[in-house]
């Protein structure tokens, strides 16, 4: 279904190669995880997968990529979309509709489907993924794992054999990446290729065929999973994951040339007796899965916020009582905390919790319906854009939702010209 042959690929004005002589074939129904650290060469892979590279994206562009029988090179992007769905790591990059059924149906409409097939792989699409039951529900207010799912039956429907998975899980928590990895795990059962890039080593091994480990734009290791999660000194040299069910049982027993366990029922069975070691299994997930508490199954509700702790010296962030929703459904209930110069908090909770909601808040982008939120001692909604830009600095999940510039030099200096600082930052910049 797959066959990569001699591979490589250079980016416009890029003086080294993003792609280097990659070269793998997969069988029909066969599932390759690959694996390596941010910048090696994966999402080009992905996109090379997708006929993206080179019809889209231009470079320097040297091999073979076959899907499905077809060249990518050389075949037209309606023709590549009937074999191969790519599916990106921010499901709202994919989405362009209002409902589910209307972003499942855009696909085949634009493949010119016949009008009386386009309802029947819609309900097909959304029952394998299993959002049956979601055709009229807002697209755009499911949660994380629900649009990712909802993005992969838009590229089912549109007949694709075979799907490439950049990071699907990425983004999501702990319900999320669960419902991804058993529509996955479903999918593989009804034999469908897949290419799935992951960091979440330990969820997707066992999901997978092959194994394929990359490094400055090379496959520097492939082949079926055991015998590559043995080589734990390449995981370690590449800064990648390792299965914490493979470390404990080469921790316990070093000397065994055997590979390694892939899930703790393996790990139980081979570990040796009256030694000692216990291995318990983790509590189920029970968090709720909404989306800042919009439409969605499982919705986790309002968030609360603890009794704050009192700290010496004067708050720099002041959240007092704070309630915020969307169209009249509460995200935010009655908030309070404060945070201390210097110090580092982590908010955790699941998607739909509030997180972001909260976030937004702090920095000035929203108004709290109850309750008052202070920064330096000023309310962050009425700092002019200059002047709270020097207060709070906002990051996104998504670094492309906020990267404007061309070179990363005028990345940098464009906060500070705007606010009359890029002289002073300039030196400072290596």
């Amino acid at each position: 279904m797959i066959r990569v042959c001699d591979l490589s690929f250079r980016y416009p004005g890029a003086l080294t190669w993003a792609l280097q002589g990659i070269s793998f074939e997969l069988a029909r129904g066969q599932v390759a995880l690959v694996l390596g650290k941010s910048g090696c060469g994966k999402s080009t892979l992905a996109l090379c997968l997708g006929g993206l590279i080179p019809n889209v994206i231009r470079g320097e562009y040297r091999g073979r990529v076959e899907m499905a029988g077809l060249n990518t090179a050389k075949c037209r992007p309606g023709e590549l979309a009937t074999k191969v769905g790519l599916v990106f790591q921010d499901p709202d990059s994919q989405l362009s509709q209002l409902t589910v059924a209307d972003e499942v149906a855009f696909g085949p409409e634009n493949l010119l489907v016949d009008p009386r097939e386009i309802p029947r792989r819609v309900g097909w699409a959304l029952e394998k993924v299993g959002l049956a039951g979601f055709e009229r529900h807002s697209a755009l207010r499911l949660s994380g794992g629900q649009k990712q799912r909802l993005v992969i039956a838009a590229a089912l429907a549109t007949g694709a054999q075979i799907l490439v998975l950049d990071e699907p899980t990425s983004n999501l928590d702990g319900r999320g990446t669960s419902e991804v990895l058993a529509t996955l795990a479903e999918l593989r059962r009804q034999g469908l290729t897949m290419v799935v890039i992951e960091h979440r080593v330990e969820e997707m091994v066992e999901l997978a065929d092959v194994v394929m480990v990359m490094d400055n734009g090379r496959l520097v290791m492939q082949g079926p999973p055991r015998p590559v999660l043995a080589n734990r000194s390449l995981f370690r040299e590449l800064g990648l994951s390792y299965p914490s069910t493979a470390d404990l049982y080469y921790s316990v027993c070093p000397g065994d040339g055997a590979d390694p366990p892939l899930n703790l029922a393996e790990l139980r069975s081979r570990l040796p007796s009256g030694g000692g070691v216990e291995v318990a299994l983790s509590p189920p997930q029970t968090e709720g899965d909404g989306e800042d508490g919009l439409e969605g199954a499982g919705g986790a509700g309002p968030c609360r916020a603890a009794a704050p702790v009192p700290r010496a010296g004067r708050p720099v962030v002041e959240v007092d009582g704070v309630t915020f929703g969307f169209e009249d459904a509460p995200v935010l209930e009655d908030v309070s905390f404060t945070l201390e110069p210097g110090t580092l908090t982590v908010l955790l909770g699941p998607n739909g919790s509030g997180k972001t909601t909260l976030a937004l808040l702090v920095a000035g982008l929203l108004r709290p319906w109850k309750g008052k939120v202070r920064v330096a001692g000023r309310d962050p909604a009425e700092v002019p854009a200059r002047e709270l830009a020097s207060l709070v600095g906002l990051v996104f999940q998504n670094p492309n939702q906020q990267i404007v510039q061309d070179t990363v030099r005028s990345e940098i200096l464009l906060g500070p010209r705007v606010l009359g600082l890029a002289e002073a930052v300039e030196g400072r910049l290596e």
